[in-house]
């Protein structure tokens, strides 16, 4: 009798969608999971960080000198006796594209499952630029930095070109919208890995993992980029941490945008919706 194939779940993000918390929730119950006969490999280091809710890369590294199929293939030959894999990384995101073009080499080795979040078009682009104010020292306002940007969003571009390959190649795809779902969607992906009875709910509830910034925050770290971040480049990720840290129910809010841009916006980016939406 064939032995059947190993399935291997891609969770590739998109970034701003809930990766963190998912993360954690699968770092919780890998134990569990295990049981399942599905693993979620990672270090002891790794784990610790992700079950005490510590932003992480996820479980999988890109090395631009190993294919993410034969980095695949080094799980299966490790861990022969799972019925299931979970892979989880924003980066496989932007590098997925490369494994499917390779399905020649892998559809008889194992079964491929991709789960992709993505989220509405409007939210994400703010999250995007308020990622990059916590992080990477912007300071310009937010319309500034949606035409500099040209007012496209290279995450739902990327997700409609990452989905018609997928479709073109038929392989088994979940879409999730963290916009609609976003306090349930670590619950939803252990429902897509049907293994809903191992989610840490007790774990997860209530939790808030490096919430976005309310309009009054923003201000205060955009000032303070725009006059040391060139000086102290790390401040604005400290400030932002400490803040998230101390005061984890702030309620967050979306940059604003006039009906302008917001036109440009949708009309821009319209075709990339559809295929995300189809």
């Amino acid at each position: 009798m064939a032995m059947k194939p190993t399935t291997i779940y891609l969770h590739i993000g998109h970034g701003k969608t809930g990766t963190t918390a998912i993360q954690s929730a699968l770092a919780h119950s890998a134990d569990h999971l295990k049981r399942k006969k599905i693993l979620y490999p990672m270090t002891a280091d790794e784990r610790a960080k992700a079950v005490a809710f510590d932003i992480t890369s996820g479980n999988w590294k890109h090395d631009p000198n190993i294919s993410i199929f034969e980095q695949i293939q080094q799980q299966l030959k490790d861990n022969p006796s799972y019925e299931a894999i979970m892979l989880s990384s924003e980066s496989l995101f932007w590098q997925i594209t490369t494994l499917l073009k390779d399905k020649e080499k892998w559809e008889n080795k194992f079964k491929l499952h991709i789960i992709l979040a993505v989220r509405e078009l409007e939210e994400m682009l703010s999250s995007e630029y308020q990622q990059r104010v916590k992080r990477h020292g912007e300071n310009r306002p937010f319309e500034q930095f949606l035409r500099s940007h040209h007012f496209v969003s290279s995450h739902h571009k990327r997700a409609a070109t990452v989905l018609n390959l997928i479709q073109k190649l038929n392989i088994k795809t979940t879409v999730l919208n963290y916009s609609k779902n976003k306090f349930q969607i670590s619950k939803l992906i252990f429902d897509t890995i049907n293994s809903a009875e191992t989610y840490p709910a007790k774990a997860m509830e209530g939790l808030i993992i490096n919430r976005s910034l309310s309009q009054k925050e923003l201000q205060f770290l955009t000032m303070i980029n725009a006059l040391y971040h060139e000086k102290h480049p790390w401040i604005s990720a400290r400030l932002s941490d400490a803040l998230a840290k101390q005061l984890p129910h702030v309620q967050s809010q979306p940059c604003r945008i006039s009906a302008n841009s917001r036109r440009k916006l949708y009309e821009l980016n319209e075709k990339f919706i559809a295929t995300i939406n189809n």
